[in-house]
């Protein structure tokens, strides 16, 4: 399954231009919202809960998983992701990362598999 999510068009590096953390959810959800996967409420609705629950999508070293709550704004299950040349804080210098995965979820269970 993963394999099927991730992909030459749904994985991207960033260029060289500085990023911050929220930029880099944006542009990581870029080839979900592309092909209809999502709309553009899941990518504020992610970047809410950050600004609301701290830096939880920082699952270990480098590597953040941004998602949200299963939402009218998810049309299908995605996954998709941007790696940057450079590691960006994530509302502390504690949490830093180069990797950020956007995970999209049309209901509570359909993405474990």
């Amino acid at each position: 399954m993963l394999s099927n999510l991730l992909n030459e068009k749904t994985v991207r590096i960033a260029d060289g231009k500085k990023l911050d953390w929220k930029t880099s959810i944006k542009e990581a959800s870029k080839p979900l919202l592309e092909d209809g996967t999502i709309l553009n409420g899941y990518v504020s609705s992610m970047i809410d809960v950050v600004e609301k629950e701290g830096p939880y999508i920082n699952i270990g070293p480098g590597i953040a998983l941004a998602h949200a709550q299963p939402n009218g704004f998810v049309n299908r299950v995605g996954m998709a992701l941007l790696k940057t040349k450079s590691s960006i804080e994530v509302t502390s210098k504690i949490h830093m990362v180069n990797r950020y995965f956007v995970m999209a979820a049309v209901d509570s269970n359909r993405h474990l598999e």
